[in-house]
């Protein structure tokens, strides 16, 4: 927690619920850093350095997790006079209480931004720290990862938490392993802890599914598949970087193989956070680069890789369908119309996935037309087909593996998909990033899948990019490796600082970049409207192993808050004030 006296801005008393006699917590307020790169502690930032000259609190209540928030009060202070103080009395009810801190300018710009998470579910905590993040630009956590990871999970968890699960790290020899490790990220103190406990096996490129539970806690999370340690080969390489007659660019080594599907609890208010393997379910079978993707209540788990041996891919025909409720079954598994490796996957609509890409197995000169395949989970036994494309659109499509698809809405509630980057899929494998058609739209139309050209012209090509909905019209487009033309020398593979945001009305626009390159990394919006970015891999420049991939300790956040939900002019408060 923060300590009281580095505060410098605003010392506020927080009321709730507590006895007349009670010591009340104190919020304190920074920034995050303004280092160039991330990396290491930091030093949180002042919010006078920032040029913020007012704060507004906004207390509001939600009487369950995802629901619109209700204003209880809202206050203002002005950050020349650094002893304000405001008794913020509320009486505890239904649902869950959040603070909301932001941070304007004399022009009534906003500055940076965060909110405490469920106040009430945190009674223990007298000193309750926040560290607003910037809104205009990318800046570092004042802490940095315990461990280095890429290709890891990052979950949002309701409590206003971020839940990291294993990833892929290098020793010093250049080798790549699986970690085993976890963490949670605090976006209180913008600080991660590692959690004591169990361990599952270490995993990298695997889902983790937050199962339906308590609003705060323990927290059930299913992690599928993945790449995992072969205990009958110790020692060797778990990952290595394919060769230029290899499928995919990273793949499984001597040492590694596909993981099962495990249960992970975690419990929030352990101290320290705690993690407790249940048991191995459901029996989903061994996979790796698979895709998955949300169907109401359901969960869809999509082909991938069953093994690799000799070089030689086995791949994954098939697909299951989780109930997010069950913890111990799943349906199928089910035909596919292609094994697909590195696929992406969407729901197009309330019944139906549509599955892009990941076709390494099919016959060179047919990618493109078996790029799309169409999943209807209203089937009896739900299987895919290859999808029927509109005229003109099977011109549009090129077929690649590790691109993403995102939901947007469109006209009259209908949704469009839209499809970023990857590797471009020739010939059985997947080894340079798709650079002619980067941007896709893709939509149903009848019975037919309709896609159109996006203009793209101001992203640079990527793949193992990450992608993060700011609402249903915009997105983010973060990161990612630009391909072995944009690379130095030594690498095929390298990290972007690029962001775009994607908005349905005004297309492709620049946005603001991260402060370090990175790919394999991950980028996912909190609950209190942050956007966080977590290591990742980048490439050694110079020294004895130049092109050495390397994975990062850095973390970055971004506020990507949507407009005021209670629709107040910037910095103004409403006629239901915090401090009487």
């Amino acid at each position: 927690m923060l300590r009281r006296g580095a505060l410098g801005a605003l010392v506020a008393l927080l009321l709730v619920g507590c006895a007349d006699d009670a010591v009340p917590p104190t919020v304190g307020v920074q920034v995050t850093s303004d280092a160039a790169t991330c990396g290491g502690d930091v030093a949180p930032g002042r919010l006078v350095d920032l040029g913020a000259t007012t704060l507004r609190l906004t207390l509001m209540q939600r009487d369950t997790v995802g629901a619109e928030p209700r204003l209880v009060c809202d206050e203002r202070a002005e950050i020349a006079s650094a002893a304000a103080r405001f008794d913020l009395r509320v009486e505890p009810g239904a649902g869950r209480l959040d603070l909301r801190v932001e941070a304007f300018d004399d022009a009534g710009q906003l500055l940076a931004a965060a909110t405490l998470v469920d106040l009430q579910a945190a009674p223990r905590l007298r000193d309750l720290g926040v560290v607003l993040a910037r809104a205009a630009r990318f800046s570092c956590t004042p802490g940095a990862l315990g461990f280095a990871r890429a290709f890891h999970s990052a979950t949002a968890l309701p409590n206003g938490e971020l839940l990291l699960v294993g990833g892929v790290a290098n020793r010093a020899d250049g080798r790549l392993f699986v970690t085993s490790t976890i963490e949670v990220y605090e976006p209180r103190t913008g600080t991660f802890r590692a959690l004591v406990g169990d361990r599952p096996d270490g995993r990298a490129f695997h889902d983790a599914i937050l199962l339906d539970g308590p609003s705060e806690g323990p927290y059930d999370l299913l992690l599928v598949g993945g790449v995992t340690v072969d205990p009958s080969a110790p020692g060797l390489p778990t990952l290595v970087r394919g060769g230029a007659d290899d499928a995919l660019p990273l793949l499984p080594g001597d040492g590694g193989r596909a993981a099962d599907s495990v249960l992970l609890r975690y419990y929030p208010d352990a101290d320290p956070p705690q993690a407790q393997v249940l048991r191995a379910s459901p029996a989903l079978g061994a996979r790796a680069f698979h895709a998955s993707a949300v169907v109401g209540q359901r969960r869809v788990v999509i082909g991938g890789l069953a093994a690799i041996s000799g070089g030689r891919l086995s791949t994954i025909d098939e697909l299951a369908v989780l109930d997010t409720t069950n913890q111990t079954s799943h349906g199928g598994p089910f035909a596919l119309a292609r094994a697909r490796v590195g696929a992406a996957a969407a729901a197009i609509d309330a019944r139906t996935v549509l599955v892009f890409g990941g076709n390494l197995d099919s016959a060179q000169g047919a990618e493109a037309n078996e790029a799309i395949e169409l999943v209807n989970l209203d089937e009896a036994t739900p299987a895919g087909s290859i999808a029927q494309l509109e005229p003109g659109s099977l011109g549009r499509v090129s077929a690649r593996a590790h691109a993403t698809l995102d939901v947007l809405s469109g006209a009259g509630g209908a949704r469009e998909l839209l499809l970023v980057g990857g590797l471009r899929v020739e010939a059985g494998a997947a080894r340079e990033v798709e650079s002619t058609r980067t941007i896709a739209g893709l939509s149903q139309v009848g019975d037919v899948v309709r896609v159109v050209d996006i203009d793209a012209a101001a992203l640079t090509p990527v793949a193992y990019h990450r992608t993060v909905a700011l609402d249903d019209e915009t997105l983010l487009i973060i990161g990612g490796s630009p391909g072995a033309a944009r690379c130095s020398d030594s690498a095929a593979l390298c990290g972007s600082t690029a962001v775009r945001r994607y908005n349905r009305t005004a297309g492709l626009a620049a946005a603001p970049e991260l402060r370090d390159a990175r790919f394999g990394h991950s980028a996912t919006l909190l609950s209190d409207g942050t956007v966080v970015v977590v290591g990742g891999f980048d490439v050694q420049q110079g020294g004895a192993q130049p092109g050495q991939l390397v994975a990062r300790t850095s973390a970055e956040v971004l506020w990507g808050g949507a407009q005021d939900p209670f629709g107040r002019a910037p910095a103004a408060v409403s006629d239901t004030r915090c401090g009487r």
